[in-house]
């Protein structure tokens, strides 16, 4: 497994190895020798091509990231960082939660994510496409790195062609703790088996958000990158962040893994604060899962000066009060619709109240059912329409479709041709209004 061993304390890295802050080089026969315990890679793949200057750790990258990300640039920083020490972080906590990114192509996530791969040694690199794999594939993916990101792409996407299977991202839910994704029987004759533990940190990138379990959705630490942020000046950083040599920044990983001890103090002491402190200072954070997993992301914001003392704290109080907002989002998200299917409703909810007292006897009203105190039809052409008309952003019909029969706000219960009040039928989706909110659309 190339990362952190457990049995070793220490991070294996390829041709380099680093165990209590001391970067250790492999001996004549390969291994690496810490104290009594020697170890060897067993595997002969090498995806991270590091190289290591202990008198230098490039840092000029971070006026860069700051100027083309901003905010969101740093959270995601401080998750890879954190990365870095998933296995202790685990081992304290309990769990590790999941940060998803999200964003239209063209926002500049993947450019990031590549970038700040090369900090750890690996070059055009964004993650991996879960369903162009195997599930056995996927499987080994997940569990043969240790104590660095894993990035699952394009795994919510939303598209109408027919794969030859789909990813589930409710499998994810075991990974949270740290649990083998996939048991697989040894070839003894006998009745063992092998559960190889997940030890890295988890990364989702696609476009919009996944549709899942709230159990999994309230793992999730969700981050939005659209192109509001784009300037002239953010264009010319972040080709620079992207292009920066990858022997120049590829030994940061030596230089953070080798602070593990500061690294961890200050990260525990920020988290404990952090865990105590959020709930006061968020109005209206309650989900506890959800404080936990933002507490560790704002710790690891915190302690990104341990490893990069020329970050600024303007930097790293914008960023806290990004994760705040996230944590407050990801609760109001695991609790209600799904972000499409709440937009609907707002739209709806617009529509209807600048209806008056008289357009559903007239069949105006862009609710089609003959009971509209207990029952709403929607016909979706005609929402889409009404939309455009009073100036609202229409969602994207066909992902629509795909997310309102999970609608949770006012339950689903079938789509069908309705007779409406003016005589005539539409194909409409029907949904059930709670009997607490009978009467005036609320």
């Amino acid at each position: 497994m190339l990362g952190y061993s457990r049995k070793h304390a220490a991070w294996l890295l390829g041709d380099i190895a680093v165990h209590k802050g001391r970067v250790v080089e492999p001996n004549a026969e390969e291994y690496f020798e810490f104290g009594k315990l020697s170890a060897k890679l067993a595997s002969p793949e090498r995806p991270l091509e590091i190289r290591y200057d202990p008198d230098r750790v490039a840092t000029q990258w971070l006026d860069d990231l700051w100027t083309a990300y901003g905010p969101k640039g740093v959270v995601v920083l401080a998750f890879f960082m954190m990365a870095v020490f998933a296995v202790q972080i685990r081992s304290r906590d309990g769990s590790l939660g999941f940060l998803e990114i999200t964003g239209l192509p063209g926002a500049g996530k993947s450019t990031l994510v590549e970038s700040l791969w090369r900090l750890l040694g690996r070059a055009d690199f964004e993650g991996l496409d879960p369903v162009k794999t195997s599930a056995a594939g996927l499987a080994r993916e997940l569990v043969k790195f240790s104590n660095l990101p894993v990035g699952l792409i394009e795994s919510g996407r939303e598209d109408d062609r027919n794969h030859s299977k789909k990813f589930d991202p409710n499998e994810l839910l075991v990974l949270f703790n740290g649990r083998s994704p996939r048991t697989i029987g040894r070839r003894s004759g006998g009745y063992e088996t092998d559960s190889q533990p997940f030890q890295g940190a988890l990364y989702l990138m696609q476009n919009e958000r996944i549709s899942a379990i709230p159990a999994v959705l309230e793992r999730l630490m969700s981050l939005h990158f659209d192109k509001a942020h784009f300037s002239e000046a953010g264009r010319e950083a972040a080709s620079r962040f992207k292009q920066m040599p990858l022997a120049d920044v590829s030994g940061t990983i030596i230089h953070v893994a080798r602070k593990e001890d500061a690294y961890l103090t200050t990260h525990t002491a920020k988290f404990n604060h952090h865990l105590k402190d959020m709930r006061r200072r968020v109005d209206g954070l309650e989900n506890d899962r959800v404080i936990l997993n933002h507490s560790q992301l704002a710790a690891a914001i915190e302690t990104l000066p341990v490893l990069f003392p020329n970050t600024r704290p303007e930097w790293l109080a914008e960023a806290l009060k990004l994760v705040d907002a996230m944590a407050i989002d990801r609760q109001q998200s695991t609790g209600g619709d799904h972000p499409i299917v709440a937009a609907f409703w707002e739209n709806v909810e617009h529509l209807l109240n600048r209806e008056s007292d008289s357009d559903h006897e007239l069949g105006k009203s862009i609710n089609h059912h003959r009971k509209p105190d207990e029952k709403i039809a929607i016909n979706l052409p005609d929402y889409e329409a009404r939309c455009r008309n009073a100036g609202l952003s229409p969602p994207n019909l066909d992902l629509l479709k795909k997310h309102l029969r999970t609608s949770k706000s006012r339950r689903w219960l079938e789509t069908k041709g309705v007779n409406c009040a003016d005589g005539k039928s539409r194909k409409c989706w029907v949904f059930q209004i709670p009997a607490s909110e009978r009467g005036p659309f609320v």
